[in-house]
């Protein structure tokens, strides 16, 4: 029987098919994770969803991520004497009844607290316990059932002295594809005849395998399908099947080459396509006419009736990936940029690329330069992987434009991991996205995206470059690192687990997280609380792998992925209403419609609300009322000073006898002066002035003794009636009596300078052209012009 099973086993390995098993796995939970009391008394889960755990220092709550304990502390409130929690029940209301020493009380989940109970509930829950106790006894379960329980999805925690175990049972999904060795998966094939054909690296093996599933055999580099491991000659990068059904392999640093189809083998015929770099050919595309492309680490060659030619300006261009249009466009994927040139029936050397490459300050150029694989789906939507920013959508419908408008899908866009190395097409509007260590689809009219990782496989992969295909059994084969996978679509095709969100803390101005906030539905921020920080989870103890979440702050607004960060932080929240909605993708991929909403309203400052709008908008137009009619009334006083200013002066013009008679401005500025003491005033000095005017040596002392008044008076009265100083004044008067000797007399400037005060001549030009913008000869050249 012995013999039997293992021939079983072998001949299973042979075709490289195990079947998927149930399987188990162990979770200790320790210290380490939080917990800190081993003396447990009981353990059981809320309709929640939360696991609850009893012990000697309180009750615990533990939600996935994080154990909370809840007891009495120092100044608290609380009735508990002690913290030693023996027993616990859940209410109907879904509190936790909590036997402390020979005491029941209740621990209410929506404030967080304990809360004495009735004597006469005491004695009820205590026959309770007592009865349990006894149907226990009966059935030979001592104390170990306080110790065990099975929670909704059916996973077992057991706790031990010195920690808590829990158990879960989960099947694979995907089937191991037994290679000879833990070898890289390089490249994957399947030919027109059915057969799939599957090469490593580091073996450098070619395996055949039929319709069913059955090895074949091994290529050897002589042609002949071998029962027997035999390595090729160089590790197969790319495998492609002409038109004529030869098949051609791509090798590193092998070079090329042709396999012709014979009864039970191939011809073998190798061609070098130059140096070690070009015998490097990581893929094989054939135009519409026949000929035979690589991609290669010294750029890009043709083939064709059995001539080799390069594209010279792809020398030294490390290319992974080729792709054809059906326009004749030939797209290239390099390690520095996305090459796109157009065919045409000139010299293959001679053809020309446009290289896109990132642009820094460009959001709509390609997301990195290394790129890795080129995908057209049936609609002729055109994908491009990249080393290390996801996928990017071309946008552009012009191929051949200078600039290439590009959509990425990264990880704000749901993508698990952005370093994807293959694409291929899945279904309708779908397509596998192959990341480093993340399995993915996506949507091409949606962009929804479903990440499969170690919470769908329950293993950690990590892929290699080779492009997944579709076996004819209707399975996918994915490569590895360290071997490949097969999945079935009746695996995609299942539900993963139901799970809503829940709300386990929420921490406000930085404050000590607060727990007790499973059952809120709104919160309110008072006008100094703008900062906010919200944890939650989704209560699946199934998962192997933590979920992605995704939130949003309105309906209908864009979801904001997080990836398995299990907390959002809201800094410095404007005032106004929020409608904070945080889901969750399950171990399919699939985001579920379990959405956890909280309503958050922020109180606004006054200086926020539209009171404060309104009063700053009216103190604004009251302070630009208040500065214009300063402005006018200033600008009132001023032109009435230089009215009297004016008149004083003319008044001085008259009584020197220039040939002016008074005017009716004179009449108007003696009504100008407000009191007769000013206008008494302004006469002393205006008959002190006209008597002085030419003796440079008067000042403001002499002019204040003239007028009967102190000097700070006198400069006071003067600004407020001339708005000038005494001296300003003076100046004035000189200038003027200056350009009536200048217009009405032959005199020459020095004399009229001595005349009107001046000590210097140069000093009476220098006034004088400070004041009227000329020269005094200036002046008088232009006055007599204006007399012509």
């Amino acid at each position: 029987m012995k013999k039997i099973f293992i021939l079983i086993y072998l001949c299973l390995y042979c075709n490289g098919i195990l079947c998927a098993q149930d399987a188990k796995k162990m979770v200790v939970y320790d210290e380490k994770q939080g917990m800190n009391q081993w003396h447990i008394t009981k353990m059981l889960q809320d309709r929640m969803g939360f696991i609850w755990i009893s012990s000697w220092d309180g009750l615990t709550r533990f939600d996935g991520y994080e154990f909370v304990t809840f007891k009495s502390r120092p100044g608290d409130d609380s009735p508990l004497e002690n913290n030693r929690v023996r027993d616990i029940q859940l209410a109907a209301n879904g509190d936790i009844y909590c036997l402390v020493d020979d005491r029941w009380f209740l621990f209410s989940q929506s404030k967080g607290t304990f809360i004495n109970i009735s004597d006469a509930e005491n004695e009820k829950l205590n026959k309770v316990k007592t009865k349990n106790r006894l149907r226990h006894t009966k059935q030979k379960k001592v104390r170990k059932t306080s110790r065990k329980m099975t929670d909704r999805q059916g996973n077992v925690w057991l706790s031990t002295p010195d920690s808590i175990v829990k158990t879960i049972n989960y099947r694979k999904p995907a089937v191991p594809f037994v290679l000879r060795s833990s070898d890289q998966a390089r490249c994957f094939f399947v030919d027109r005849s059915g057969n799939y054909w599957v090469s490593t690296q580091k073996d450098k093996y070619v395996s055949i395998y039929n319709r069913g599933n059955k090895l074949l055999g091994y290529l050897t580099p002589t042609g002949e399908i071998s029962k027997k491991y035999v390595p090729f000659s160089s590790a197969v990068y790319a495998i492609y099947q002409h038109n004529d059904g030869c098949i051609y392999l791509g090798t590193k640093p092998g070079g090329l080459y042709k396999l012709k189809s014979r009864k039970e083998d191939f011809e073998v015929q190798h061609i070098s396509l130059g140096n070690d770099k070009a015998n490097s050919i990581y893929d094989i595309k054939a135009d519409r006419v026949g000929r035979l492309w690589f991609a290669t680490f010294d750029g890009i060659y043709c083939l064709h009736q059995g001539r080799v030619e390069h594209v010279r300006q792809t020398k030294g261009w490390k290319v992974r990936c080729l792709h054809f249009t059906q326009r004749d466009i030939l797209m290239a994927a390099t390690t520095t940029g996305l090459a796109v040139g157009r065919l045409s029936n000139k010299t293959i050397g001679d053809m020309k690329f446009h290289l896109h490459c990132r642009e820094p300050k460009r959001v709509e150029s390609l997301g990195n330069s290394a790129t890795m694989d080129i995908l057209e789906t049936a609609d002729h939507q055109i994908y491009v992987s990249t080393e290390s920013a996801g996928v990017d959508k071309i946008m552009s419908h012009d191929l051949l434009a200078d600039q290439l408008e590009f959509k990425h899908f990264d990880k704000t866009m749901g993508l698990q991991c952005e370093t994807i190395t293959a694409m291929a097409p899945y279904r309708k509007d779908w397509i596998w996205v192959v990341g480093g260590y993340t399995l993915m689809m996506l949507n091409t009219k949606t962009g929804e995206v479903r990440n499969y990782g170690t919470g769908f496989f329950h293993d950690a992969y990590r892929y290699s470059d080779a492009r997944p295909v579709c076996l004819p059994d209707g399975r996918w084969l994915f490569g590895l690192q360290n071997g490949a996978f097969c999945l079935s679509e009746s695996e995609l095709s299942k539900p993963g687990t139901e799970q809503r969100v829940v709300f386990t803390g929420i921490s406000v101005e930085h404050a000590p997280m607060q727990y007790a906030v499973a059952h809120i539905h709104s919160l309110t921020l008072s006008k100094e609380e703008r900062n906010l920080r919200i944890s939650f989870s989704t209560l699946d103890f199934s998962d192997i792998e933590a979920p992605c979440y995704a939130f949003r702050l309105h309906e209908g607004d864009k979801w904001i992925f997080i990836g398995k960060e299990h907390t959002v932080t809201l800094p410095d929240m404007q005032p106004g209403d929020y409608e904070l909605q945080v889901r969750s993708a399950n171990s399919a991929g699939v985001w579920t419609p379990g959405i956890a909403t909280l309503r958050i309203h922020v109180t606004p400052k006054f200086s926020e609300t539209i009171w404060a709008v309104i009063l700053y908008i009216f103190l604004s137009l009251a302070t630009i009322f208040t500065l214009l009619y300063i402005y006018l009334y200033i600008r009132r006083i001023k032109r009435k000073q230089h009215e009297v200013l004016e008149a004083y002066l003319a008044l001085l013009e008259d009584k020197n006898g220039v040939g002016q008679e008074v005017t009716k401005e004179r009449e108007e500025s003696e009504q100008i002066v407000s009191t007769e003491e000013d206008d008494q005033m302004m006469k002393r000095i205006m008959q002190f002035v006209d008597e002085h005017l030419s003796d440079a040596e008067i000042g403001i002392v002499e002019m204040a003794e003239a007028a009967a008044i102190s000097r700070s008076g006198l400069n006071r009265k003067m600004k407020k009636i001339v708005g000038l100083t005494p001296a300003e004044f003076l100046r004035e008067t000189r200038i003027k009596r200056a350009q009536q000797f200048l217009l009405g007399t032959s005199k020459g400037v020095s004399e009229i300078a001595y005349i009107c005060g001046f000590a210097d001549p140069k000093y009476f030009g220098k006034i004088f052209r400070s004041m009227t913008g000329v020269s005094p000869t200036e002046f008088r050249q232009n006055g007599r012009k204006a007399d012509k």
